[in-house]
């Protein structure tokens, strides 16, 4: 069960990663669309989600895991509560930030997103095979 969740879960956010790497103000434009979509809080829900079975992982590097999983549980909630914060986020960045600080946090969070994909892949490898 877990081996498939790591594999699809690092996957995903490998995919994601070089999606950001190589068109980062679409990636960007992408989630502005995503945020101010109605159904956005649910967004929270889903971390809330899939982050659960990443606490409670028992296998190679399940500490860092262990800790991703909290990052990801406690952000859900912060969505759930203030969507409208995040909205006004993203709809003044326009203004306030520059293309190039736009493309730097969207390339932040492709290193971010690639680290956790591999350490997922690489805990999956070393328990599961």
């Amino acid at each position: 069960m877990f081996k498939y969740f790591l594999i699809i879960i690092g996957t995903t956010q490998i995919i994601m990663a070089l999606l950001e790497s190589f068109f980062p103000l679409r990636a960007f434009s992408m989630w502005e669309k995503w945020v101010s979509f109605r159904f956005f809080p649910l967004h929270g829900i889903a971390l809330i989600f899939i982050g659960m079975p990443l606490t409670v992982y028992k296998g190679y590097l399940s500490s860092v895991i262990f800790y991703i999983g909290l990052l990801v549980v406690f952000s859900g909630p912060f969505i759930l509560i203030y969507p409208e914060k995040i909205r006004k986020v993203f709809s003044n960045s326009g203004d306030i930030f520059k293309t190039k600080d736009i493309k730097i946090m969207i390339y932040a969070d492709a290193i971010f997103r690639l680290s956790v994909g591999i350490i997922f892949w690489i805990s999956c490898w070393k328990t599961f095979f």
